[in-house]
């Protein structure tokens, strides 16, 4: 089974086979895992777009404490046309390029669909809100891309020491002419999307709130400032994390219960 494993891997990705795979086959895991992967990508067919999934793998990575499954799905991005600067963007404001088809309503998905992880409190609001935007098959592709990263997602962590974020081993059967900013990817990561808590980061880092809505900052003392005004009284270290103000959670509430009606 493993053999035929890595061989869907290779077929999949064109001949590529991400450092991830290769560490699980080592370990013969790779075909409890695999499947996992290979249900997002090859076998869906409510969201045809390669774009929105290796865009959500992207955003649910930052979830990671290892830096590799997001320099691996930007990668993957970067391979469907996504630049560098787009790439942040959406992890920055949870927000797809305007040149995707359905950009606002899938932007507005993946928003759902992260602070739904991010916020256990409002975790029953957010996945009702994703559930009334979505159709019950893209609702199904969606959980079943969630459930993959999460187990991505911790196996990088678990075997931290083997799943490393460096050009050589990354993917093996890479197509060279893509250009992939190794180093700048990692600080972007560690700054912005490890939250505090990768292993990248340190502990002694300050953090501060974006709001993924409106994206205003919240200062210590819990107040919310324009982004133009909060980022030059900002530590250059500050590591980000989304969140909601109180008028942005406020009118989405009030918009799920219209829609409710």
């Amino acid at each position: 089974m493993g053999a035929k494993a890595i061989t869907e891997v290779r077929e999949l990705f064109v001949g590529q086979v991400p450092l991830i795979f290769l560490v699980m086959e080592d370990h013969g895991v790779l075909e409890v895992y695999w499947p996992l992967v290979r249900r997002c990508l090859r076998e869906r067919k409510a969201i045809p777009e390669d774009a929105i999934i290796h865009a959500l793998m992207v955003v649910l990575s930052t979830r990671c404490t290892n830096s590799y499954c997001f320099i691996l799905h930007s990668y993957f991005l970067m391979g469907l046309g996504f630049t560098q600067e787009e790439i942040y963007t959406l992890v920055r404001e949870l927000t797809i390029p305007p040149r995707i088809e359905g950009h606002a309503r899938w932007g507005k998905i993946i928003q759902y669909i992260f602070m739904a992880q991010q916020s256990p409190a409002s975790r029953a609001k957010l996945v009702k809100a994703l559930r009334i935007s979505t159709t019950p098959q893209e609702y199904e592709e969606i959980v079943h891309v969630c459930i993959a990263m999460r187990a991505l997602n911790a196996y990088a962590e678990f075997f931290y020491g083997e799943v490393l974020s460096q050009e050589d081993g990354l993917i093996y059967g890479k197509d060279t002419q893509i250009s992939l900013p190794i180093p700048d990817l990692i600080s972007f990561y560690t700054r912005f999307a490890g939250n505090g808590s990768s292993a990248e980061a340190s502990s002694e880092q300050p953090v501060a709130i974006i709001c993924a809505e409106c994206k205003r900052i919240k200062d210590p003392s819990g107040d919310w400032y324009a982004l133009e005004i909060a980022l030059p009284k900002l530590a250059k270290n500050t590591l980000f994390t989304h969140g909601f103000c109180v008028p942005c959670y406020e009118r989405i509430e009030g918009e799920l219960e219209q829609r409710e009606r």
